[in-house]
């Protein structure tokens, strides 16, 4: 997360939206002075520049960070005096706490981490900044129509857009190569005058979380009974639910709408990746509805035979099948081709294997098995699976 945030990458701030949910984070950007967003927008593209906001607004809500979670509203006038230098009226400040404290710590020293930004943007950049105590973020929406740069210290935060007012596409590049430059040409200046002070640290002691995922590991198991019955590597669905990120593992996390989605491509990197699990095993807290494993019940392991219809003699089985359960793809135990002395195979001959069902709920399944020849071609057959009690 911390080098998505700094990267500006687009699929883990689409990911990080659907978990924080569209409604939510709107109504935390409405908390933070943004006034232009409401439910209507509260779709997932929102984050890749869907939604409408002001440079006044966006810079003030990063004051927000600055400020450690509290949320001031913007004034232009400070105070009027009469001819005679008497006051007549005088801002008063208008706070409020609109994040919590260690998020807005957090969110500054991920934004204030020279190094994560000399990694993505290279060094020399105008985004290379050797102060530690500037926080800065950049944002470039789709099609290129807008480009952006805001940043912040403790005395100050400083905003900059740029675009065309007819809302044409402007140069096809990233806002760190064309508007900020003009940005950081601004702040030098400013800092004289407002320099501001060292940023606090958040508390990084993260030992009361203990899910994979969450702690930065993407391996981990469950223990139900004194044993794993879970291991690998899975999506953060797998392991937590939106609703609730820090409670229960999800005794389903089928039923979770995006979770067969973002299953299916951590599970075709995963398998060509040497992966060592035997050191991950965390304990975690299970979902209270989800009943324990028996190991005498016949939710545990599956075993099938099916023949690859329609393949020829001479059809040539490459290293790659995929077995994929209801959209999701399973963690086969076994696979094996039963050969004859030919290393060819025959459409006649079987493949047999075995899959681990403790996460499917009883009834029936649809599997899919494709097979992969070393030409790269492909075939699928598709089966119904019964899972009983």
């Amino acid at each position: 997360m911390r080098q998505a945030l700094a990267a500006s990458q687009n699929i883990p701030a689409v990911k990080t939206l659907y978990l924080a949910g569209a409604r939510n984070t709107i109504k935390t950007a409405n908390d933070m002075g943004i006034s232009t967003l409401n439910n209507d927008d509260a779709d997932l593209s929102l984050v890749l520049g869907s939604g409408e906001v002001k440079l006044l607004e966006m810079t003030n809500a990063y004051g927000v960070f600055a400020n450690g979670g509290i949320y001031y509203e913007p004034t232009g006038i400070l105070e009027i005096e009469d001819r005679s230098g008497e006051k007549i009226e005088e801002f008063e400040k208008d706070s409020k706490r609109v994040l919590p404290e260690q998020n807005a710590l957090q969110i500054t020293d991920i934004l204030s981490d020279r190094g994560l930004r000399v990694g993505t943007f290279g060094p020399g950049t105008a985004l290379d900044i050797p102060n530690p105590n500037i926080a800065v973020k950049t944002g470039t929406t789709n099609n290129y129509r807008d480009v952006w740069t805001i940043g912040y210290n403790t005395d100050m935060s400083l905003g900059i857009w740029g675009g065309n007012n007819n809302n044409d596409p402007i140069v096809r590049r990233v806002s760190t190569y064309v508007i900020s430059p003009l940005w950081r040409e601004i702040l030098d200046i400013v800092t004289e005058k407002y320099p501001g002070e060292t940023f606090r640290e958040p508390n990084k002691d993260y030992s009361d979380i203990n899910k994979p995922i969450l702690t930065g590991s993407y391996t981990g198991g469950i223990i139900s009974g004194g044993r794993i019955i879970d291991r690998g590597v899975h999506s953060i669905l797998h392991w937590t639910n939106p609703s609730n990120p820090r409670g229960p593992v999800p005794s389903n996390p089928n039923s979770i709408s995006q979770y067969s989605y973002w299953e299916y491509p951590v599970s075709v990197w995963s398998r060509g990746q040497i992966i060592d699990t035997e050191d991950e095993e965390i304990e975690i807290e299970e979902d209270e509805n989800e009943e324990e494993e028996d190991e005498n019940n016949s939710n545990e392991d599956v075993e099938a035979n099916f023949e690859v219809e329609g393949l020829n003699s001479t059809y040539d089985i490459g290293d790659e099948m995929e077995f994929v359960v209801d959209s999701r793809s399973v963690d086969i135990e076994k696979a094996e081709a039963v050969f004859g002395e030919e290393s060819n195979v025959d459409s006649t001959e079987a493949f047999r294997f075995t899959f681990e069902t403790y996460y499917l709920d009883e009834g029936v399944y649809s599997l899919e098995i494709t097979v992969y020849d070393h030409d790269d071609q492909q075939i699928m057959r598709s089966f119904e699976v019964e899972i009983e009690d």
